[in-house]
């Protein structure tokens, strides 16, 4: 007569432990690329904001004058050849009128 063992090989234990850590890895990584995403999205905002900006000042040097709407420097294809920003948030860049300046109305832009 046999008698049937109820215990765990070494290989199925060794195989339980690789498994598990590979989701908690997995886990890991995932939830650090989707914030250097968002971090990333952050980042690419202020630049386009920055270089806005930095239009907008060049407008006023060469005319004079504050632009009215953010659309009379983003037309211009001297400065903007590919078109206008977009933010890579969904936010929408407006341009305030006292300060003459960009700003996005994306959360934590």
């Amino acid at each position: 007569m046999t008698k049937k063992s109820k215990a765990y090989t070494l290989i199925e234990l060794i195989v339980i432990v690789v498994i598990t850590a590979a989701v908690i890895l997995a886990v890991i990584v995932i939830s650090r690329m989707s914030r250097n995403s968002a971090a990333g999205k952050t980042m690419a905002c202020q630049a386009n904001v920055a270089t806005m900006n930095t239009h907008i000042e060049v407008y006023y040097a060469e005319k004079g004058s504050w632009p009215s709407a953010l659309t009379d420097i983003t037309n211009d294809t001297n400065c903007f050849p590919k078109g206008s920003f977009a933010c890579p948030a969904g936010g929408i860049y407006s341009i305030n009128s006292t300060t003459h300046r960009i700003f996005c109305n994306a959360p934590g832009h």
